[in-house]
């Protein structure tokens, strides 16, 4: 059904939207046979299945009490798929959805609320939500399941959009103490619960040091090395494929001109995998710079910082981090003018991978260290009060 709408609009399926597939194959954990047959399925637009047999045989083989279920998953993953492609939530300028909005009897508020799910995954990783944030937008989102008819299973079914399997995110959410949340039925039996984050202890000292901070980014750098794991799953199916038309082209271009026209459309076949294997490349590339800043102080402690690094032997350590942050201002209530640093997000990978081993070599996320810079700092700023009085 997936490709079917990928199919529908231009009878193709482009290099994004077979990425998209691909990561929803590792997503749901495809066997091997089964994925071959997608790709064959993928590869020739003149082998599309009816919408309507496909829908009937849905009906006619999963249960009846997960027949909603499965219906609102398939609607999630052709939505998303629809507005990776053509960049809008005008969801009704689509016949495709339409018509499957029509034979699922799924609402208008129904879709718009799996939109707004949708984006919320997303700005999981754009907005860089810490694992506070995110518990507080499943939190809003399971209510608003319940007041919609959309069970949070089905918006999870086939795991989250931006790349992480139902395995992964029941993990995320057991450890932000949410674990029966998605309310998978019996029917899915192959999805685990794995708690993978523990709870700190010295939450207070944590509180004073910052370090409570990065510890609240846990569940999106779990959710950031889901995205990497599976991205680079997709990416070795798709350079699988890649070899495979490869060899079907050189087959043709053995036969010589009576196979002109296949060359043509294995070559562009070649193409379109190449571009997909990019975009699974891309997002992998993407996921590793934010699971590196995740693990980075978004604002220095510059008080604790400058205790770390108050050593001679430190200070090219200190010109290095200072180089990497951007000095901002801010103007507080009493009118006064506060500085402070915060993180180019902007840097290369490579740069980012020496901050973090520039702070860890100066114990910056050591919480013996950091709370002992944090209390000479604060003594050195008495001192100083007392001095200018």
């Amino acid at each position: 059904m997936i490709c079917n709408y990928a199919f529908s609009d231009d009878d193709m399926i482009d290099s994004e939207e077979y990425a998209e597939i691909i990561s929803l194959i590792v997503r749901i954990e495809l066997e091997t046979e089964a994925r071959l047959e997608i790709r064959g399925y993928m590869c020739d637009s003149a082998n599309i299945e009816d919408n309507d047999v496909l829908i009937n045989f849905l009906t006619d083989h999963v249960e009846e009490g997960s027949l909603d279920v499965v219906r609102k998953s398939l609607m999630k993953d052709t939505i998303y798929i629809y507005r990776k492609k053509h960049k809008t939530d005008n969801w009704r300028e689509c016949t495709f959805i339409t018509d499957l909005q029509s034979k699922f009897d799924i609402n208008d508020d129904q879709i718009d609320y799996i939109i707004s799910t949708i984006k919320n995954d997303e700005d999981i990783i754009s907005q860089r939500k810490n694992d506070t944030e995110i518990k507080k937008s499943m939190k809003d989102i399971a209510a608003k399941a319940t007041a919609v008819g959309v069970p949070l299973a089905a918006i999870y079914l086939s795991g989250s959009v931006i790349g992480v399997s139902a395995a992964g995110l029941t993990s995320g959410l057991a450890a932000l103490g949410m674990g029966g949340m998605l309310g998978f039925s019996s029917m899915f039996t192959g999805i685990g619960v794995v708690v993978l984050i523990g709870i700190g202890k010295y939450k207070g000292v944590k509180k004073v040091t910052g370090l409570s901070d990065l510890e609240n980014n846990k569940q999106r750098e779990m959710m950031l090395q889901a995205i990497i794991r599976n991205s680079q799953k997709a990416l070795n199916y798709l350079i699988e494929d890649v070899n495979e038309v490869t060899k079907q082209l050189k087959i043709e271009i053995g036969k010589g001109l009576q196979s002109e026209i296949k060359i043509q459309k294995i070559s562009a076949m070649l193409s379109m995998l190449s571009k997909g294997a990019q975009v699974a490349s891309n997002k992998i590339q993407y996921a590793e710079i934010e699971k590196i800043i995740s693990r980075l102080p978004e604002k220095l402690d510059k008080m604790r910082f400058q205790e770390l690094t108050n050593e001679a032997t430190r200070s090219k350590i200190r010109e290095f981090v200072l180089s990497c942050y951007i000095k901002m201002q801010e103007e507080k209530d009493d009118g006064s003018i506060q500085e402070y640093l915060i993180l180019n997000d902007k840097l290369p990978i490579n740069i980012l991978e020496q901050l973090y081993t520039a702070f860890d070599s100066i114990g910056y996320y050591n919480l013996t260290d950091a709370a002992m810079a944090s209390v000479k700092g604060v003594a050195k700023n008495i001192v100083k009060s007392f001095k200018s009085e």
